[in-house]
């Protein structure tokens, strides 16, 4: 016997056909997540500065400096992507470039952050304060790997079209009515 996994069908309700799918949070708690990674973000990319100019003046640490205001760059155009998409929008040569710069999400951004972040923690160039910059990338590529399990993809379903009859409303007749 063949089941049937359309659950409204067996009830006599109309048969359901899937149409697409939506995305919704995990747990209810999740919806916060985007506001708490944006915050941590852009607290991390100010650190990031912080650290670098700390650390250009001492003289051991000034390549760390240097390395930290360079990735500075990159954390600023993917933390502050959206209100730069809403500037530009979406038309030009820029903004097409940009486009690239916001599908860089999720884990991909999270292994970014984590991988900047060994720099800050070698030895011969480190600082207390370059270690606080990289422990706050480090955990800042976390909560974006995490973005991946925040939401469940479900699917949507509609009536299906080769099942519904027409049938009279209630009510309305199908004769003239004189």
């Amino acid at each position: 016997m063949q089941g049937n996994n359309n659950p409204s069908a067996s009830r006599g309700a109309p048969a359901m056909t899937e149409s697409g799918y939506i995305y919704i949070n995990r747990y209810s708690w999740c919806k916060y997540l985007s506001y708490i990674r944006t915050g941590f973000g852009i607290v991390t990319l100010f650190i990031v500065w912080s650290a670098a100019i700390d650390a250009l003046f001492g003289i051991t640490s000034a390549p760390l400096g240097v390395y930290l205001l360079v990735i500075g760059i990159p954390v600023f155009l993917l933390e502050f992507g959206k209100i730069i998409r809403l500037c530009c929008g979406t038309n030009g040569s820029l903004c097409q470039v940009f486009s690239i710069v916001l599908d860089f999400d999720r884990w991909r951004r999270g292994l970014f952050y984590c991988v900047l972040a060994v720099v800050c923690f070698l030895p011969s160039v480190s600082t207390a304060y370059g270690k606080v910059a990289g422990c706050f990338l480090f955990a800042c590529g976390v909560l974006y790997v995490g973005k991946c399990f925040q939401k469940k993809k479900i699917p949507t379903y509609i009536p299906d079209p080769s099942q519904i009859t027409s049938s009279p409303l209630p009510g309305s007749s199908t004769s003239a009515g004189f």
